[in-house]
């Protein structure tokens, strides 16, 4: 504990001492390339680990209040980092409701709960040390084991997918809202709705961390906070199958688990898809420890995890509702009466709801509808924007007959780019491994965990089938697959070639993945290497592969400072530093139409919203260009655009990709 606390400190100090050389860099433009940025990386990892510290600290406290018993290091961090940053998220959202989300009033938030956590401070960094010790031991053991093997390459495998995390961000949804709307509270010192929008009203919970980077001037904090949910979440299916099937069984989860593409790029990008796995994941580990041992801390703990992850999404209610259920079929099993199973749900689903009630509250007093704008529909929000938003859902999959539901797992498979807007949108094929298990005498616990991976996977094909909102369910078929994978290990373990052959195949079929995301997909696709060294200005990495960058730089540096931009079929405005409205749905220009029929009704919206200049993002418009109806809305909408950009708009910079328009109002 001592080492752990003195590990603490002298980051501390390290990220103290180069505070300075940070807000040097930040300073500069993205033009510069400076070898200093080298340092401000060591700043950013140093501050990386202080927070990782703090929330370990923090979480450890609370479990200790819940008299939770972590049987492991490893099965200690996951759950401690997750209740820190569950604490540190309450407390932010609450300050930005009062109006003080500001950097004074939230590092004192956050120095109340280290002071709080005090205790733990050196228990937190011997739970860190801990795991780096027993990781080092495994890999310098003696000869060439299969856990050394398979420990280096899920090292290997986070170390190079991690590099990317260290350059200027430039995924379209973080650049789009998981930026943009922490930036927009930062400078109104509040929480706020996006009436405009959709996707900034969304719950922001894990955007609250990313907004202390933000506050101190690093964005790429973000995509760090965000990667070390994948370490984490790792460790986690680690911890769970080592706890009830073995050391085996866990590796090869968490190798199987990583060994998809779909997971280590999007973990590299300041979204929080990820983050909401891990939370949800584990709330379904903390309810199997309930289940198994009747402690009401565990059960609590639950319902903690099951709130942070709708604090992160709306699709938070999947793996609550399948725990709820669970939780009543428990109770039903072990006939304990309706005043102990209304404390239990309470326990559960009390604290669920209050950790994510503030996002849907909000959305509630603010938008008329919690969950805006499903359903209920709400402020803005009218039958075109209802039928657009159904239309672009409909792009994903491949149909909605009843052979196509029936194929769907199929097709998920060998068709992934059908039901993904990021590009290498696969998993790893060896996570069809814990199908074999069902037919190897599979243990309860694991055809619990298949029961639930069905009702998830079922929850996705009848909502929307885009394969990030799948990704819940990737660690528990993980952790089948590691076990049908540890079962045939043991089952032929006493035949020489064929124990052998069992021992090898995996890993030559897995390394194929990991070559193919290693050498092609992560960090060199893009290239960032020069920019993360310093040799390139960030500007023109970005250049190289945001398409809109160019047009930032034109608003940035030839509009004047109190330009008005409104975005048409483009969502990215983080690199604007002039007022810009994003059009994240695609849908503003055929509301407008909708709503006002007329191009000077148009207009007169415009100019009521105080605009100066338009964006227009070209391939926005081939939709509309591809279906030109003569009896269609699009084809309506499309002519108007045109009549007006004849009549009222003066063209000022262009590019393959967007467009650049001054309004003329008339005089």
């Amino acid at each position: 504990m001592r080492r752990g606390l003195v590990g603490g400190i002298i980051g501390l100090l390290m990220v103290a001492a180069l505070t300075p050389i940070h807000f040097f860099v930040a300073a500069l433009p993205l033009t510069t390339a400076t070898p200093l940025i080298l340092l401000d990386h060591v700043w950013r990892l140093g501050l990386l680990a202080v927070l990782l510290w703090l929330a370990t600290a923090i979480g450890l406290t609370i479990a200790d209040r819940l008299r939770i018993t972590f049987a492991t290091p490893v099965e200690a961090l996951p759950f401690s980092v997750a209740l820190g940053w569950g604490a540190m998220m309450t407390i932010m959202v609450w300050l930005g409701l009062v109006h003080l989300f500001n950097l004074v009033a939230i590092m004192i938030g956050l120095l109340v709960l280290a002071f709080l956590a005090w205790r733990e401070w050196g228990r937190a960094g011997g739970v860190w040390r801990a795991i780096a010790v027993a990781i080092i031991r495994v890999l310098r053991g003696p000869g060439l084991t299969f856990v050394q093997v398979a420990v280096a390459m899920i090292g290997g495998l986070l170390f190079v997918a991690a590099i990317p995390t260290l350059a200027p961000v430039d995924a379209y949804d973080a650049l789009m809202y998981h930026l943009s709307a922490p930036v927009a509270f930062i400078e109104a010192g509040r929480i706020l709705p996006f009436p405009q929008q959709v996707q900034p009203n969304y719950p922001l919970g894990f955007e609250m961390l990313y907004a202390i980077g933000l506050m101190l001037k690093t964005d790429r904090l973000a995509q760090m906070l965000h990667f070390s949910s994948v370490v984490l979440l790792g460790l986690a299916v680690y911890a769970f199958g080592r706890r009830f099937w073995g050391r085996l069984t866990g590796l090869l989860a968490v190798l199987i688990l990583l060994a998809s593409p779909k997971v280590t790029l999007i973990g590299g990008w300041a979204f929080t898809d990820m983050a909401f796995v891990f939370f949800a994941t584990l709330a379904l580990y903390a309810l199997v420890r309930w289940w198994r041992t009747d402690i009401w801390g565990w059960l609590f703990l639950s319902g903690i995890m099951g709130g942070l992850g709708l604090s992160l999404k709306y699709y938070g209610f999947r793996p609550v509702l399948a725990l709820g259920l669970a939780l009543l079929w428990r109770e039903v099993q072990l006939r304990r009466g309706w005043r102990r199973l209304l404390v239990d749900a309470l326990s559960f689903g009390g604290v669920a709801l209050a950790l994510a009630a503030p996002w849907y509250i909000k959305n509630w007093l603010w938008l008329d509808n919690p969950i805006f704008p499903f359903f209920l529909g709400g402020v803005n929000w009218n039958t075109y924007r209802a039928e657009e938003w159904s239309r672009w859902v409909d792009t994903f999959g491949r149909g909605q007959t009843l052979m196509d539901y029936l194929l769907l797992p199929v097709r998920v498979w060998f068709y992934p780019a059908d039901f993904s807007a990021t590009p290498h949108g696969y998993f790893n094929p060896g996570l069809l491994l814990a199908m074999v298990a069902l037919f190897l005498k599979p243990p309860r616990l694991l055809i619990g965990l298949w029961v639930y991976i069905v009702a998830q996977f079922f929850l996705w094909a009848v909502m929307m089938q885009e394969l990030r909102y799948l990704l819940l369910i990737l660690p528990w078929l993980s952790l089948c697959a590691g076990w049908t994978l540890a079962y045939l290990f043991e089952i032929t373990r006493s035949y020489r070639w064929l124990g052998a052959l069992t021992r090898t195949a995996p890993l030559v079929l897995l390394a194929i993945p990991l070559a193919i995301h290693i050498g092609v997909l992560t960090p060199f696709s893009r290239n960032p290497g020069p920019t993360i060294l310093g040799l390139e200005p960030p500007a023109n990495y970005l250049r190289r592969v945001n398409y809109i960058y160019d047009s930032m730089e034109v608003i940035n540096n030839q509009l004047p400072l109190e330009a008005q931009v409104i975005f048409l079929w483009e969502g990215q405005t983080y690199y604007c530093q002039r007022a810009c409205l994003a059009d994240p749905i695609y849908d503003r220009w055929g509301d407008w139409v909708y709503r006002y029929q007329t191009i000077d009704r148009v207009l007169s919206q415009i100019q009521t919203l105080g605009a100066t200049h338009l964006l227009v993002n070209h391939e926005g418009l081939k939709p509309l260009l591809r279906d030109r109806s003569p009896a269609g809305p699009r084809a309506k909408h499309i002519a108007a655009f045109y009549s007006f950009r004849d009549q009222y708009l003066a063209e000022l910079y262009t590019d393959r990709f967007v467009t650049l328009y001054q309004i003329n109002y008339p005089q």
